[in-house]
C-alpha cells in the first residue's frame, strides 16, 4: 500500500494532469469547491492521520452482540427465481449456464429483474426474464474485457481491450485501449462517453471499480489513479482524486479530498448520496455538495481498506473490510464488528450485498453468511470434499436470489433456497453500547 501521500502537490504534476485529462477528452468545466465533513468534529484529519490509523484503528466503536446461530438456516423450499425456473434440483445451491458467463468481474443488478456480468474476456452478459443476451467484439462493442459497470435507466460500462501477446510480437509494443461505453434499452444502440488514448494512459481495473448511474441517469466515475506514459515509455502512476459526472451532453469534475490510492466499490444509498469504498481511506460519501469521510481512525471500521460497500431501503451503510464489518447509520452512529467476535472464518471478507429481505450476506473464499441484525446462518462452508474457490463478487437479483461468481473459469453459483431467518432489523446494534478494546483510543 502506498504511504507517501502528501496535501499538497507541486505545480509541475499538476500542470502534468491537467494536460493529461485534456489529452484523454476531459473536460475540467465545473471543479466544485468542495468541504469535507469531519464526522466526529474534531476538524479536519490529516493524511498522515488517516494513513497512521490503518495500522492502529480507533476501537471504541466496536461491539459485542450475543452471538446467535441458526444451525439451519436453509429451509426445504425454494424461491421462485427466473434464473434457476429450468433448475430442479434440490439443492439450494446451482449453476447459471451460459457459454460465455465466466471469469466474471463483477455482477450488478438491475430495476427490472436483470443480472449484468461484466467478464474478463467474454464480453458482457445480461440474464433478463428468462433471456441470455451477450455482447462481446461488436461493431459498436467492441471489448473483450468488460471492468466496471454501473446499472440504471441506461447501462454504462468500462471495456479494455489487451493486445493479444504472440510468439512474433511479445518483444513489441503493446498499444491498450479503454473508453466508457453507454447502452440506451429502449434503442439498443451503444455510445463512447469517453475515451482514454492508449498511447497516453495504460488502462487498469482501479479505473472502472466506482463505475455507477445515479437515478436521474448521470454517469458517476471517480478518477483516482492514472498510469502515465513518461518520454522514456516507462508507466508511473500519478493522483488524480476527481470525480467525474457524466450528465448526458459533457463531464464535469468534482475534487475528491486527500490522496485515494483506489476505489473497490461504490454505491448510491435512497438518499441518492454517492457512496466510495476506497483503498486506503475508508468510506467516503458524496452528497451533491459536501465529502463525508468515515474512517478507522473515527471508529467507524476495523481497518482503512474496504472491499465492499452495500446499503439497506433504510439507507444504513455496511462496508466489507478483511479483517470485519463497519456499519454507517443515517444519523452518523457508527459500528464495528470485528470478523473474529462472529462466524465469519478466519478468511478475510471479501464483498456483501444486501438481499430482498434486507439481510446482510457476507462472501469470503471460505464461506458464505448471513445476518440480520440478530441472528447469524452460514449458508455455505468450504471443506476438503467440496473446496470452493469464490470470486470476489456476490450480488441480488429483485426475485431475491443471490449470485456468487467463482474464480477462474466457472460460472456462477445462485442461491435460491428458502430461508429460515428473519428479515434485517439493525436497530438493537444501533443502540448497543460499544466496548473497549486493545489498540482503542
Amino acid at each position: 500500500m502506498r504511504k507517501d501521500y502528501r496535501n499538497i502537490i507541486t505545480l509541475t504534476v499538476v500542470a502534468l494532469l491537467l494536460g493529461l485529462v485534456t489529452a484523454c477528452g476531459f473536460r475540467r468545466s465545473n471543479l466544485d469547491e468542495v468541504e469535507v465533513t469531519d464526522v466526529d468534529g474534531d476538524g479536519l484529519i490529516s493524511i498522515d492521520e488517516i494513513m497512521g490509523n490503518v495500522e492502529t484503528p480507533n476501537r471504541e466503536n466496536v461491539i459485542r452482540q450475543p452471538v446467535t446461530i441458526v444451525s439451519n438456516p436453509v429451509g426445504s423450499g425454494k424461491i421462485e427465481c427466473a434464473v434457476t425456473a429450468d433448475k430442479r434440483s434440490n439443492d439450494p445451491w446451482v449453476y447459471a449456464l451460459h457459454h460465455s458467463l465466466r471469469s466474471i468481474n463483477v455482477f450488478k443488478p438491475d430495476d427490472s429483474g436483470g443480472m449484468w456480468a461484466a467478464t474478463e474476456g467474454n464480453g458482457l452478459v445480461l440474464f433478463d426474464s428468462g433471456d441470455w443476451f451477450h455482447w462481446k467484439e461488436t461493431e459498436d462493442m467492441p471489448y473483450t474485457t468488460i471492468k466496471g459497470i454501473g446499472v440504471g435507466s441506461r447501462i454504462v460500462i468500462g471495456g479494455v481491450d489487451y493486445p493479444l501477446i504472440t510468439a512474433e510480437n511479445i518483444n513489441e509494443e503493446r498499444i491498450y485501449g479503454a473508453s466508457i461505453l453507454l447502452y440506451d434499452p429502449v434503442s439498443s444502440s451503444w455510445e463512447e462517453i469517453l475515451e482514454f488514448e492508449s498511447d497516453v494512459v495504460e488502462p487498469n481495473d482501479e479505473y472502472f471499480a466506482g463505475l455507477t448511474v445515479a437515478e436521474d441517469g448521470h454517469v458517476f466515475l471517480p478518477l483516482t489513479t492514472l498510469e502515465v506514459k513518461s518520454e522514456n515509455g516507462e508507466f508511473s502512476r500519478y493522483y488524480t482524486n476527481n470525480l467525474g459526472i457524466y450528465d448526458g451532453a459533457s463531464w464535469n469534475y468534482v475534487e475528491i479530498p486527500y490522496g485515494i490510492s483506489g476505489v473497490n466499490d461504490a454505491e448510491f444509498d435512497p438518499q441518492g448520496n454517492y457512496w466510495l469504498a476506497t483503498q486506503n481511506l475508508g468510506v467516503m460519501k458524496y452528497d451533491g455538495r459536501e465529502w463525508t469521510l468515515y474512517s478507522a481512525g473515527q471508529g467507524y471500521l476495523p481497518v482503512n481498506s474496504v472491499k465492499g460497500i452495500a446499503i439497506t431501503d433504510d439507507g444504513i451503510a455496511w462496508a466489507a473490510t478483511g479483517a470485519g464489518l463497519g456499519v454507517i447509520f443515517p444519523d452518523g452512529v457508527g459500528k464495528v464488528l470485528l470478523r473474529e467476535d462472529y462466524p465469519l472464518g478466519e478468511d478475510p471478507i471479501e464483498d456483501i450485498t444486501i438481499d430482498t429481505g434486507q439481510r446482510l450476506w457476507i462472501l469470503s473464499n471460505e464461506r458464505v453468511t448471513i445476518y440480520n441484525g440478530k441472528q447469524w446462518g452460514v449458508v455455505w462452508e468450504g471443506s476438503a470434499d467440496e473446496p470452493r474457490d469464490w470470486s470476489y463478487n456476490i450480488a441480488t437479483d429483485s426475485d431475491g436470489c443471490i449470485w456468487v461468481a467463482e474464480s477462474g473459469d466457472l460460472n456462477a453459483r445462485i442461491f435460491h433456497g428458502e430461508l429460515n431467518l428473519h428479515e434485517g432489523d439493525y436497530s438493537e446494534i444501533q443502540q448497543l453500547d460499544p466496548i473497549r478494546t486493545e489498540g482503542g483510543n
